[in-house]
């Protein structure tokens, strides 16, 4: 789900795979993903490359967990640090005490940026 929304297609698809009948295109993408042979885009940072790389691992056993994805850099600066972020000015904004501001170490405004870049 992670690579569909920063990419816009499903990761063993590719671009040029409209112009192939269905049944053709069903076994290019079935042989792809046998193969794990995906690609990421170059504008993809080499933080969320990591993650979706392990996230795509085809073993199970080897795939990364929900611990090791909440605590992996990607997602500690980008994903934690924006909704810290966003609490942060809802509580400057609407004068809500109720969130600290004590965001993880190294968030800054180049996080929405690393969050697409």
């Amino acid at each position: 789900m992670l690579y569909i929304m920063l990419v816009g297609r499903y990761p063993f698809e590719r671009p040029g795979d409209t112009r192939f009948p269905d049944l053709n295109k069903n076994q290019m993408v079935i042989q792809r993903i046998l193969r794990r042979d995906v690609e990421f885009p170059a504008t993809l940072s080499s933080e969320v490359r990591d993650l979706l790389d392990k996230l795509l691992t085809l073993d199970p056993n080897k795939r990364i967990t929900i611990p090791e994805i909440q605590a992996h850099p990607w997602y500690v600066l980008c994903v934690q640090g924006v909704h810290c972020m966003v609490l942060c000015l809802w509580g400057l904004v609407f004068m809500d005490t109720t969130h600290t501001c004590d965001c993880p170490q190294g968030t800054s405004s180049n996080s929405l940026k690393m969050l697409w870049a």
